[in-house]
């Protein structure tokens, strides 16, 4: 049986992983270890039109994270990545190339209270790539936002950034945890285009809700989200305004140290986009630019002598027309991987995805597949 402390810390995760927009959580970790992980992800997308045009979009992508345990209730998480991006836009207008670091992010975080509260401070580093060439870099940064295809890493480099989250979770019943949390970051100016001026993106604050039941062979959660944007501004003037954003997400886990079965599905609420005049600081338009989204997984493992799980895994993702002529989309994706655990300290994992679909009313067709393996090590 789990005990009630990482059952708390469970919970906490959740709360962490919701608010925190980064790829890196705020998770205390029960022992004094302190670990570090890299490796790389292949992704290949191609669009195809109803001209037969094709559009293709490879990227590489290697990270580093990772954390150190200062002591059992303090740990620091760091987080660096970079890619190299190439697009292929067909015969007639060839190649497009971007590649670099993104910024680097490190986050501090603390539990009081027996394990009943956590506080997080992090600070996003301006490592990455700026001032971008819009004729040459745009069509790359437009294609990797798309969210109908996944990508690891969408954009480089930004301002600084500061973030600070405060949570708590604590036990309503037996095997449950309550947990909330509430969030703040501030995002600082940058330049991302050559001659376009300074850019200011808006501000975040989120608040977040976990609930977990964990048992020996069993565990259930389910969270909700919601996400406050400020203003976007360009030289200090009014340009954007991102609708504000309400999940749900709900998961599943059996492991029995023979099969480890996991379902989830998740649902993301996206509400309308303000855009405003330069000049006049007025509004332009108020519209739904992206699509809500609906998201189903499942994840079927089996356990193989000498540390080895092979697990296939299925997800299905709906996303809804926007306010701006852009039509359904849907993703269905297959794969598996592959985890080896060579002792308490080293693992690794090998991951294989083949994606199909279709985007815009089933006016571009999609295909692609993704490649990965990362190696951990705890010290």
């Amino acid at each position: 049986m789990i005990n009630s402390r990482i059952k708390r810390l469970a919970v906490l995760l959740i709360v962490f992983v919701l608010i925190n927009c980064a790829q890196i959580s705020a998770q205390i970790i029960s022992n004094n270890l302190s670990s570090t992980a890299t490796g790389f992800v292949y992704t290949h997308w191609t669009l195809k039109y109803p001209s037969n045009e094709k559009i293709s979009l490879n990227q590489f992508w290697v990270p580093l994270s990772g954390y150190v345990a200062i002591q059992e209730n303090i740990e620091v998480r760091y987080y660096l990545a970079g890619s190299s991006n190439n697009l292929e836009l067909g015969k007639t207008q060839g190649e497009r190339y971007l590649g670099g670091v993104g910024d680097a992010r490190i986050e501090l975080s603390r539990t009081f209270a027996k394990d009943r509260m956590m506080v997080s401070g992090g600070v996003n580093l301006p490592f990455g790539k700026t001032e971008l060439e819009i004729n040459d870099d745009r069509a790359i940064i437009d294609m990797l936002s798309q969210n109908f295809l996944e990508f690891p890493m969408r954009s480089f480099g930004q301002g600084l950034g500061l973030r600070l989250t405060v949570g708590a979770a604590n036990n309503i019943a037996e095997n449950t945890v309550l947990g909330v949390g509430v969030g703040f970051e501030y995002i600082g100016p940058y330049n991302p285009y050559f001659g376009i001026g300074e850019y200011d993106p808006g501000d975040v604050f989120s608040a977040d809700l976990g609930i977990s039941n964990l048992s020996k062979t069993t565990a259930y959660s389910f969270s909700m989200n919601y996400s406050l944007f400020m203003d976007d501004k360009l030289d200090k003037s009014k340009v954007f305004k991102q609708g504000q954003q309400f999940g749900m997400r709900a998961r599943g886990v059996y492991d029995d140290d023979r099969y480890r079965v996991s379902a989830g599905a998740g649902y993301l609420f996206r509400g309308r986009n303000t855009r405003y005049d330069l000049q006049a600081s007025s509004i332009i338009d108020r519209l739904k630019l992206y699509g809500n989204e609906l998201v189903f997984s499942f994840e079927f493992g089996r356990y193989l002598p000498g540390g080895w799980r092979f697990s296939p895994l299925f997800s299905l993702l709906l996303i809804a027309g926007n306010e701006e002529n852009l039509g359904e989309s849907r993703v269905f994706t297959s794969g598996g991987s592959i985890n080896k655990i060579f002792s308490k300290r080293y693992r690794a994992s090998f991951w294989f995805k083949f994606m199909t679909g279709d985007a815009d009313g089933k006016t571009i067709e999609l295909s692609g597949y993704q490649l990965s393996a990362s190696l951990s090590a705890a010290i």
